[in-house]
């Protein structure tokens, strides 16, 4: 099993502390493989915003940074788990960064049959950064597991630090079981209504945005009821086939070439 630890802080804090006690339960199990990636250490230069990646294809970014490596480690992970401080109530600028430039998975999500979890620390204030790890890792194809939250730990009460080794433990023994299973939960209402809006958005603007178009043609996606096999509710599909034609309407009335 191996997990990729990305670790979107400036210097070895809280968010290292934490994936290490991360990795020292991960590692009492056999054949577990854990490799830390600085983000610091690459070279992770501002998105421009000029959906170069979208509209045609990652490989014409301008700015030929390590983005691509970092795919490239993500993809060869059966597990990634996400790290960043806390500032000012969101993930840190290193991790933005590459969540930036991969907003062209949101288009074309390749990380199916992978798992992610997410670990933020700081003062307080998780919940609004590991809901942002979750919306974006999920967008891209990723199965996350769990995230946790870590308080400053030198700083707390004995009692409360024994409780926040413990959650770190137990929340490592979750993300090993579900990377080993190798089981996916089947798709939500919400998650069969993305899906339903990116494929409108990959058959409609074929002239515009060519890549989208040929990507979904590739994975057959087009007649596909989700991106990948999954059991999926009949009412679920039919639920899903109605909230498709009502966005579709809408698009066409905001947008122009829906």
């Amino acid at each position: 099993m191996k997990i990729l630890v990305v670790l979107g802080s400036p210097r070895k804090g809280e968010s290292y502390w934490g994936a290490t006690r991360l990795e020292k339960q991960l590692k009492t199990h056999p054949n577990v493989d854990v490799e830390y990636l600085w983000l610091r250490d690459l070279n992770l230069k501002d998105c421009l915003g000029c959906h170069a990646c979208i509209f045609n294809g990652e490989s014409h970014c301008p700015l030929k940074d390590d983005t691509p490596l970092l795919q490239q480690k993500m993809l060869e992970a059966d597990g990634v788990i996400f790290t960043s401080p806390v500032y000012a109530l969101q993930i840190s600028a290193l991790l933005k960064k590459p969540f930036d430039h991969f907003a062209y998975l949101w288009h074309r999500p390749r990380f199916f049959g992978k798992y992610a979890m997410a670990l933020a620390s700081g003062g307080g204030q998780f919940k609004e950064t590991l809901d942002y790890i979750k919306l974006n890792v999920t967008n891209w194809g990723f199965t996350f597991v769990a995230g946790i939250g870590i308080a400053h730990h030198e700083a707390l009460q004995p009692g409360r630090q024994a409780k926040q080794e413990l959650d770190l433990q137990k929340t490592a023994e979750k993300f090993y079981a579900a990377v080993k299973s190798q089981k996916h939960p089947s798709p939500g209402l919400y998650e069969l209504i993305r899906f339903r809006v990116w494929r409108i958005n990959a058959k409609y603007l074929k002239e515009s945005n060519p890549t989208d178009n040929a990507y979904w043609n590739e994975k057959g996606w087009f007649d596909a009821a989700y991106y990948v096999e999954r059991p999926i509710s009949f009412l679920k599909i039919i639920a899903a086939d109605v909230m498709e034609r009502v966005i579709h309407r809408f698009m066409q009335s905001v947008y122009q070439g829906y």
